[in-house]
């Protein structure tokens, strides 16, 4: 009897000896799961807090461009702004900052060189001009998560169109590129009109310089958005096959009815952070004695017109150059036209003065002889005489515009130019209908300005092209430089 009771507890030794062993192991192994866990969830939550502190870098820097450019002062830390998901404050005397997540219990400390303005010298810690070089630390637990960034400056609104009213593009065609890919777009607080996106592909987001889709461009309204049908009439884009349609033709996304996303505001000039290498230009009429300011409309036409000019040709036996005058009558030729508003901001149907470019040639071409045989008045019998494009000048232009008195202004080299020619200026081309601004114009315009294009009878007149000029460089304040308009 003896001998069994003692087997008995021998094996009852034995299993509580190996549920001993079994629940040790078992728990080490599961401390081992349980901290792997935790470092998982703190090394998470780190880099939740690195992200949250890098949009808090991005946001001062926006609000603020010269954040970080010098070390901290005292009057810094009333600057930082409240906010109960991510406190941060400044440190005097550096270039760090510190912080918290409340709601995680995460912690961050980092530093910002700030050289957007490529005012300081590069080497060491401040990076090259134009940038701003940020490192972040943050704790969670036990875990460190580690984060270095590089930011630059972007073009402010390049080839984007922004508006609290209506955006109206009433042309022959739209085409929007931007070497910012985040900035390719159109944004109006009510309605949009483009050129024709359902039956044709008038209006395009394309990669700068190229034929190629940006697939990146958007088109954005509050209200709604409008596509010109063939007759010019415009077509709301309301169900999905129009958007499908549109968004295929445009390479573009389309936004309608948006109540969100984008805040669209209206600019004071202080807003606006002009370097010093700019230099101001007064939009005054250069044709005038007077400073007369010339803010209103311009607008690239045809109209009709007896037109005075001299047509070179060359004559290769006599190795000389014969002028031939031409006058024609009822002719339609290419013509700038300004409009001053009235004190209501309206215009009248005629214009305020009309504008001829002295080089202007392919309107007058069509009009002439490309050669001239026999002709004993210039050269001798049987030579020929051929014409010289380029060289074609007009010399005088009466305008036939019902109830306009002025005459016509003959642009030397063909331009309307405001400002320094050599230096920073605004330049209406009358040859190719282009509108410039060098990169370091500042152009003050007392009032409206709109510059359009107008289909008459002489036929269809393109849209103007308009290129307000872009330098990047790490000498420029900032790193990149455009024309500034305000108008």
């Amino acid at each position: 009897m003896r001998d069994k009771r003692g087997i008995a507890l021998a094996l009852t030794l034995l299993v509580l000896s190996v549920m001993t062993i079994v629940s040790i192991a078992f728990f080490q192994a599961y401390h081992s799961h349980f901290s792997i866990t935790r470092a998982s969830r703190d090394s998470e939550t780190a880099f939740s807090a690195c992200e949250a502190a890098y949009d808090y870098v991005a946001y001062r820097l926006e609000h603020d461009r010269d954040w970080g450019t010098v070390d901290f002062g005292d009057d810094d830390l009333a600057k930082d702004p409240a906010s109960t998901l991510i406190v941060i404050q400044s440190v005097s005397g550096g270039h760090e900052f510190v912080g918290s997540i409340p709601a995680t219990g995460a912690a961050i400390r980092g530093t910002i060189y700030n050289n957007l303005a490529g005012v300081s010298a590069e080497g060491g810690l401040v990076p090259p001009a134009g940038t701003a070089r940020c490192q972040l630390e943050c704790k969670s637990g036990d875990a460190t998560r580690r984060v270095e960034f590089l930011v630059r400056v972007a073009p402010l609104f390049d080839s984007s169109a922004l508006t609290r009213a209506n955006l109206n593009v009433d042309a022959q065609s739209l085409t929007l590129s931007s070497s910012d890919t985040n900035r390719n777009m159109l944004r109006a607080e009510k309605d949009i009109y483009v050129p024709d996106m359902l039956t044709n592909n008038s209006t395009r987001f394309l990669l700068p310089g190229t034929d190629t889709p940006d697939f990146n461009g958007l088109m954005w309204a509050k209200g709604d958005i409008y596509s010109y049908d063939g007759g010019g009439s415009p077509v709301k884009l309301e169900d999905p096959n129009d958007f499908l349609q549109a968004s295929t033709s445009s390479n573009g996304k389309l936004v309608s009815g948006a109540e969100s996303h984008f805040s669209v505001f209206e600019m004071d000039t202080d807003l606006i952070k002009i370097p010093d290498s700019h230099t101001e230009i007064p939009f005054n009429d250069p044709t005038e004695a007077t400073t007369k300011s010339m803010h209103g409309r311009f607008v690239f036409t045809r109209r009709e017109a007896t037109v005075t000019f001299n047509a070179p040709y060359y004559v290769a036996d006599d190795l000389e150059t014969e002028n031939v005058p031409y006058t024609r009558s009822g002719v339609f030729v290419d013509v700038l036209e300004y409009y001053e508003p009235n004190a209501a901001g309206e215009y009248a149907d005629v214009p305020t003065k009309v504008f001829r470019g002295k080089e202007r040639t392919a309107d007058l071409v069509p009009l002439i002889p490309g050669e001239i045989t026999e002709d004993d008045g210039f050269w001798d019998d049987e030579d020929t005489g051929v014409l010289q494009v380029d060289n074609i000048t007009t010399s005088s232009v009466v305008i036939n515009i019902p109830g306009y008195s002025g005459g016509v202004n003959i642009l030397d080299n063909s331009k309307l130019e405001f400002g320094n020619p050599a230096g920073a200026n605004m330049t209406f081309n009358l040859e190719t209908q282009a509108v410039t601004a060098t990169h370091d114009a500042v152009v003050d315009v007392a009032g409206p300005l709109e510059i359009i294009s107008k289909e008459t009878d002489g036929g269809v007149v393109p849209p103007p092209t308009i290129n307000l000029g872009y330098e990047s460089s790490g000498l420029i304040e900032g790193g990149v430089s455009k024309a500034v308009i305000r108008a």
